[in-house]
């Protein structure tokens, strides 16, 4: 009698949220400009979309978890991934130094083409594996990874992909680099009528992973966890459908 007393009493005392499914948010940061293709705002009612977005929130869902997003300037999204006040990037090249503050899925998810854009064609012309000349001024973001050709260039670093358009615009920089959908986007947002141009090919076609800050609690299950979702989600057809969707390429592993 005495044990059954005891029990009921337990029973009653235990946190509701203790027994539910209750799903457990993760923080994830993106820049707070928007980035076509991968995530950016509809302008019909706001809310934010784009390939990462709707693939993150896929495999959140088939893991039981909600996706919170918060949206700063890259440099801080990275550095609050390294101090864990974020949780995960759903958009992000892997490099040896990010590595060491975060983990990273075991594969990709998507790749992105980063291009040389000018204002001038004759500039563009040059091999950028090469450019080492002083009065050409180089801009991009702060805290970007643009592949190793830019290491040992003097690359003028600005906040976000708006302020990266009008440094090209104003003639404060003579190439930039970004991505090719995320420019033009912004120059029609700009009500820019002054044309620019892309490199005929990228100077850096890297793949996108998933990232999960290392102070996060239990930061490799995840790591691990999502993996495994993505390679599922990657042989299906709305996996297919979702790159058709934006016009990307499927990572090859």
């Amino acid at each position: 009698m005495k044990l059954f007393i005891f029990l009921a009493i337990f029973i009653v005392l235990i946190p509701i949220g203790v027994c539910s499914s209750e799903k457990k948010t993760l923080q994830a940061g993106i820049a707070r400009e928007d980035y076509p293709p991968f995530y950016f705002k509809k302008n019909s009612d706001g809310q934010l979309t784009g390939f990462s977005i709707e693939l993150c929130n896929l495999l959140a869902k088939k893991l039981n978890y909600n996706i919170e997003y918060k949206r700063f300037p890259f440099a801080r999204v990275l550095h609050y991934l390294y101090r864990g006040k974020l949780d995960l990037s759903c958009t992000m090249f892997n490099t040896s130094e990010r590595s060491k503050g975060i983990i990273f899925t075991s594969v990709p998810h998507a790749f992105e083409k980063i291009y040389a854009i000018s204002t001038s064609k004759t500039i563009l012309k040059n091999d950028f594996k090469k450019i080492k000349h002083k009065n050409i001024q180089l801009a991009g973001i702060r805290g970007y990874y643009y592949g190793d050709f830019i290491k040992g260039l003097n690359l003028h670093l600005v906040a976000n992909e708006k302020q990266l358009l009008k440094t090209l615009i104003s003639k404060r920089a003579d190439i930039i680099f970004s991505n090719k959908k995320t420019i033009v986007a912004i120059s029609k947002k700009l009500g820019n009528s002054q044309k620019i141009f892309f490199s005929q090919r990228p100077v850096y076609n890297g793949p996108n992973y998933l990232g999960f800050s290392r102070k996060t609690e239990h930061s490799k299950s995840l790591a691990s966890q999502f993996t495994k979702e993505l390679v599922k989600l990657s042989k299906t057809e709305a996996y297919k459908k979702l790159l058709e969707k934006y016009h990307l390429n499927p990572p090859k592993y």
